[in-house]
């Protein structure tokens, strides 16, 4: 009998659980650096697998009952699995071999340390794409409405990211790693791809890494937690950058129709700001760049510009395991009843506070510029969003374009009747020369 609906992705949800715990009896090898990296295609058939080999086992039924089967359980469960060097797990860089050394940025976190530069990363595991791609494609389905839906209820956007602290030396050896595979590793037809990824390992007793690195864990499936751990870089297929960067495509590949042009983005950002002009903005000091609340005079319309997260702060006092609550501007943040958003640019310290906010903060509709270039813990909110029809990506123009190109114009008037303009917002793109050598920065949009 064909089940549908709701009972359908709990089903599957059940099989993925069974899996999660049981992968090590199919594949006892499947942790370790010289693991294969598994197609989509392959990603499934283990699941299904694994389930056909568990199910029949006593108690299986009774565990999965009594569990609290939820996205913050899964997702947990997944995290501890990595940092527990338990899963096969990857690392997100930022390619370091072409930055000019003179935007490099070496400062004393603390008195007495040596002046050291803060990475952040993704981080990933073959679990977390299985997971990904089970969802993604239920939210996909054209059949089942009632199923699709329950799993864009079910699911939302989570983070697993590293923050290196690098000194000098340590900056130069991770650098000259990524030169040793470069050419191999460099992602097929898109030789402006800014990041490398690296097999790693949180386990300490992993033998033959190229590297360790000090840092800390920033992680989320609803609040957000840091946690210091060091970690474990090993070079292993020098094809592995590139076969993991497609599957990250493969999962993460957007719709193109939430891709608009200048006047259709501005038509849709119009119908967002209706007649109404801003009354009030507040300015959260949150982290790297601020978090901004505007808020119109009638109260119907308001949206966040950026909603960030203290992402790269180092904390004072870290435990491992120890959850770190956020700063009081924060709870301010996720008290208010925004419209829509704005991001100027997908840079994790711009978007990673949507990790931990309210959930109906991703009902509404997000305006952004295109997405290509940014890490794979924003390209999983962008998918989401896109599933959901509340992702609007500007076009973004080619890098050393004349500055300040206005992408969209939006006068505010008084009425049709007596078309008085009260307000105007421009929206416009950067200009690379004119910033830092951050091209999501540079080319971000300004309100």
């Amino acid at each position: 009998m064909y089940v549908r609906g709701r009972e359908r992705l709990m089903q599957e949800l059940e099989q993925f659980t069974v899996k999660k715990l049981g992968l090590c009896d199919i594949c006892p090898d499947a942790f370790k650096f010289c693991d294969t990296l598994p197609s989509t295609k392959e990603r499934l058939n283990r699941i299904y697998e694994c389930w056909n080999r568990r199910k029949s086992r006593t108690g299986w039924r009774e565990f999965v009952q009594s569990s609290q089967l939820t996205n913050h359980e899964i997702c947990h469960e997944m995290f501890r699995h990595a940092l527990k060097g338990r899963l096969k797990t990857y690392i997100q860089i930022k390619d370091l071999r072409h930055s000019e050394e003179s935007n490099i940025s070496f400062c004393h976190q603390s008195d007495g340390e040596d002046r050291v530069v803060t990475l952040s990363c993704s981080l990933m595991t073959i679990q977390m794409l299985e997971y990904d791609t089970m969802m993604f494609e239920a939210m996909r389905d054209e059949e089942d409405q009632e199923y699709r839906e329950a799993a864009q209820r079910f699911y939302r956007p989570y983070l697993f990211s590293y923050v290196m602290e690098l000194d000098e030396k340590k900056y130069d050896a991770l650098k000259k790693l990524q030169e040793r595979v470069a050419e191999e590793s460099r992602r097929e037809n898109n030789e402006s791809d800014p990041y490398l990824w690296f097999a790693c390992t949180f386990a300490s007793n992993s033998e033959g890494s190229d590297i360790s690195l000090d840092g800390y864990v920033v992680q989320s499936a609803s609040r957000i937690s840091k946690i210091k751990a060091p970690l474990y870089i090993k070079i292993e297929d020098p094809t592995t950058s590139r076969r993991m960067a497609k599957s990250i495509l493969d999962v993460y590949k957007l719709n193109p129709s939430c891709l608009k042009d200048d006047p259709s983005f501005t038509q849709r950002l119009q119908q967002k700001l209706g007649h109404d002009r801003l009354s009030t903005i507040d300015v959260y000091k949150v982290g790297n760049g601020n978090c901004v609340y505007a808020q119109g005079e009638s109260g119907d319309m308001s949206f966040f510009y950026d909603i960030g997260f203290h992402y790269r702060h180092r904390p004072k006092i870290i435990v491992p395991g120890k959850l770190y609550s956020y700063v009081e501007s924060m709870k301010r943040i996720y008290a208010q009843k925004p419209s829509f958003f704005i991001l100027s640019h997908w840079d994790m310290d711009h978007i990673a506070g949507s990790a931990a906010a309210r959930k109906d903060f991703l009902d509404q509709d997000w305006f952004a510029p295109d997405c290509w270039d940014a890490c794979a813990d924003a390209k999983r909110l962008a998918q989401y969003l896109d599933l959901k029809n509340h992702l609007f990506l500007a076009k973004r123009p080619i890098s050393g374009v004349a500055a300040g190109r206005c992408i969209g114009k939006v006068d505010v008037v008084s009425s049709a009747a007596s078309p008085q303009i009260l307000a105007t917002y421009q929206f416009y793109m950067g200009e690379k020369a004119r910033c830092d050598s951050s091209l999501p920065n540079c080319e971000g949009s300004i309100a």
